[in-house]
């Protein structure tokens, strides 16, 4: 008999240990206590809903395929800033490593005659690729997804964007963005589904 109730007791700790999560889970996501965590991992502002720059709206140095993408907007008068941004951009792009493959990095000029040119911005980085609006589209939806996460400016003068190989604008950096930042999302972001 003792034996008997000592296998109930088994029996009942290993349902409770069961559903226990699982009510936990259902509890979690209802209306009477909805859980968000008090913060995020990434180090870039979430763009929510990511913004999608329209297909045909940025005419590219070479043919992109499905990428992550770091986006970079120099300014039209740039300079030693830019220079200094750019460098830091290639370290990040090195600084990948085996997944680099998997990455690259974009600078989209508001305009293309007044900031480095092309063959200047190729010195400081040959694998960087030079973009080329059609219109003021591309430029739109990234002033839209900086106004929605806090980062922008009027400008948008040296913000970097991080688009996922769909072409969403998913994370935003404002101007006086921390390469690390961007390092340490792309390779969480790598690791997570690009291997």
């Amino acid at each position: 008999m003792q034996q008997r109730s000592r296998n109930r007791l088994v029996l009942i700790a290993i349902a409770v240990l069961f559903f226990l999560p699982v009510l936990a889970a259902v509890l979690m996501q209802s209306k009477w206590w909805h859980f968000e965590p008090a913060h995020t991992t990434n180090r870039g502002a979430l763009v929510e809903p990511p913004q999608s720059i329209p297909d045909g709206a940025v005419d590219w140095t070479t043919e992109q395929g499905p990428r992550w993408m770091v986006l970079y907007l120099p300014a039209t008068d740039c300079g030693k800033p830019c220079v200094e941004d750019a460098a830091a951009l290639r370290q990040i792009h090195i600084g990948l490593g085996r997944r680099r493959e998997h990455v690259v990095i974009g600078l989209l000029p508001a305009n293309p005659g007044g900031a480095l040119a092309p063959d200047e911005w190729q010195r400081v980085y040959d694998e960087f690729v030079i973009g080329a609006g059609r219109g003021d589209d591309a430029w739109q939806v990234l002033r839209d997804a900086a106004a929605a996460t806090g980062v922008g400016d009027a400008t948008m003068a040296r913000h970097a964007f991080l688009l996922d190989p769909a072409g969403r604008v998913v994370l935003a950096y404002p101007a006086d963005f921390t390469p690390g930042d961007i390092n340490k999302d792309l390779k969480r972001l790598l690791k997570g589904g690009a291997e």
